[in-house]
């Protein structure tokens, strides 16, 4: 699998998956990881972090698709993508 960024949302914004080449997506709002999808412990989760910001992050958790994730602390987020 080849690596990849793309803009998703059709739209002039900052707001990109990054997919690695073992397959797991990280969803960015501008320089921020925001989500992830991917296989931790032999199992597919999908999580993401609050949403800290403001209404354009919030945009972006929708149009990236990643809006109903589970959702788990910035912090605890921030330690599981260390």
């Amino acid at each position: 699998m080849s690596v990849s960024l793309i803009n998703p949302t059709g739209r002039n914004t900052q707001a990109y998956v990054f997919t690695s080449r073992d397959g797991d997506k990280y969803f960015f709002s501008y320089r921020t990881c925001i989500a992830y999808w991917g296989m931790r412990d032999g199992k597919t989760i999908k999580v993401r972090r609050p949403n800290d910001w403001g209404p354009t992050t919030g945009r972006h958790f929708n149009e990236l698709g990643c809006g109903e994730f589970n959702m788990m602390t910035a912090e605890a987020f921030e330690q599981m993508l260390a």
